[in-house]
């Protein structure tokens, strides 16, 4: 029997009810299974290179009207929505790099060791700040940054970047989509589980009352 782990996320993006087109050379997102983890992993350390750039994403099906959104992916591989998994065992170091080829500065969070639960620092008490912001990356457009940690007490977390330095539940817009899951795994962990990362979309200036559950990349309707 296998386990299930789940990062829930709360995202906003556009949604139209028509095709949004996207430059012919726009790659398209795969959707993310969160199956096989990304990167190298050897001798204690986890080597992974990020990239987030353009991509043309289907969420209801190939079949379906598509969204031109901000993804991430490995360097040299399709994006993925949600981004790369990436999934380690505790007391691992991981060296990541993240390449930025959109056209504007984005703020990386979530890429760093995660603290025992004791440890925990206390949520901002206004939402649309972040609790994390000394280990925020900025990271302008072309540019590449890099960061090495410890991965930190085993968990299911995730990481996530957008185009301020505002909460998750501020992000609107098409870079919603950069989003994914990390997991650090206790010792015995049987890799065999599924990991699912949920969206709760809501459209830019929406509310509560209209939003969009997504699973994996998929609206949820069709996982």
């Amino acid at each position: 029997m296998f386990t299930r782990r789940f990062a829930l996320l709360a995202g906003t993006l556009l949604l139209l009810s028509v095709t949004v087109v996207g430059d012919q050379n726009t790659p398209t997102a795969i959707c993310n299974d969160n199956r096989t983890p990304a990167g190298i992993l050897a001798h204690g350390v986890l080597q992974i290179h990020l990239e987030a750039r353009q991509a043309v994403w289907y969420p209801n099906g190939s079949d379906a009207a598509h969204l031109v959104v901000a993804a991430f992916g490995e360097e040299g591989r399709a994006p993925q929505v949600p981004g790369p998994l990436v999934r380690v065992p505790m007391r691992v170091e991981v060296s990541a790099t993240i390449r930025n080829s959109l056209d504007h500065t984005i703020y990386v969070h979530g890429l760093a060791s995660r603290p025992e639960a004791s440890l925990q620092p206390q949520p901002p008490t206004n939402p649309t700040t972040t609790a994390d912001a000394a280990a925020t990356l900025e990271v302008p457009p072309g540019a590449v940054r890099e960061v090495r940690f410890k991965s930190g007490a085993a968990g299911s977390y995730y990481y996530w970047a957008s185009n301020d330095r505002q909460s998750l539940l501020m992000r609107t817009g098409p870079d919603s989509m950069l989003s994914g899951a990390f997991v650090v795994d206790a010792p015995g962990t049987h890799d065999s589980d599924r990991v699912f990362v949920v969206n709760t979309w809501v459209p830019a200036g929406g509310n509560a009352f209209n939003t969009l559950p997504t699973i994996n990349g998929k609206i949820l309707a069709r996982y």
